[in-house]
C-alpha cells in the first residue's frame, strides 16, 4: 500500500515537474529587446532561418511552444549542445531578415489614427509608434480586408531573397517574400 502511494506520488510529482519545466521555457522566446546586438549585428536569409527554427525543435532545443513564438516573430534559435541536453541547449535567438531599407511599408500611425507608408530602414528606429497594416484573417482574394497590429521586432541587416510583387484585381500591391506577404499601395 505505502509504494503504491509512495510510486503515485512520485508520478504525479515527475508529471508536475516535467509540465512546470517545459511551461516555463514556453517564455524564454520573446519579443521586443534587441536580438540583433545577441547575433553579431546580421539578420539570417528566409531559407537558413526555417532551417534553424526546424532543427532547434527536432533536436529539443526548444519546445513546440517556443518553435510557435520563434516562426511567430521571425527568429533563428541558436542551439548549443555545449550548453547541455535538451532544452538547456538554447543559446541565444537571431532575427531573420525581411525588407530593403528603401522599401514602402504600409503602417497605422498609432497616435493620429492615420494610414501610410514608410520606408522599412525608418521603422527599425521608430517600431512602438507604428502599426503593421496587414492582410487580416477573414481576407479573401475576392475581396481583400486588412487590419493593422503591432510591430513586435525589428532588425536590420542583408536580405539575399527576391521581393515579388503582385497587383491585385482590386488595384492594390501584394509584395512578398519567402515569409511574409505585405499589401501596400
Amino acid at each position: 500500500m505505502i509504494s503504491r502511494l509512495f510510486r503515485t506520488s512520485f508520478l504525479m510529482l515527475s508529471v508536475f515537474l516535467f509540465s512546470f519545466i517545459a511551461r516555463a521555457s514556453d517564455g524564454r522566446i520573446q519579443p521586443g529587446g534587441d536580438p540583433v546586438v545577441r547575433c553579431m549585428g546580421q539578420g539570417l536569409p528566409a531559407d537558413k532561418c526555417k532551417a534553424m527554427q526546424d532543427y532547434a525543435l527536432q533536436i529539443g532545443c526548444v519546445t513546440p511552444g517556443e518553435y510557435a513564438a520563434v516562426v511567430r516573430y521571425g527568429f533563428a534559435p541558436t542551439c548549443s549542445p555545449v550548453k547541455g541536453p535538451g532544452l538547456e541547449q538554447l543559446a541565444s535567438y537571431c532575427p531573420c531578415g525581411c525588407f530593403h531599407p528603401d522599401t514602402l511599408i504600409s503602417v497605422r500611425e498609432w497616435s493620429s489614427g492615420e494610414d501610410g507608408l514608410i520606408e522599412a530602414g525608418v521603422l527599425v528606429d521608430s517600431r512602438n509608434d507604428f502599426g503593421l497594416i496587414h492582410l487580416s484573417n477573414t481576407s479573401r482574394m475576392s475581396q481583400l480586408t486588412q487590419k493593422a497590429s503591432p510591430i513586435l521586432v525589428t532588425t536590420a541587416g542583408k536580405e539575399k531573397k527576391d521581393l515579388v510583387v503582385i497587383k491585385t484585381t482590386s488595384g492594390k500591391l501584394l509584395k512578398l517574400t519567402e515569409q511574409h506577404a505585405v499589401l501596400t499601395d
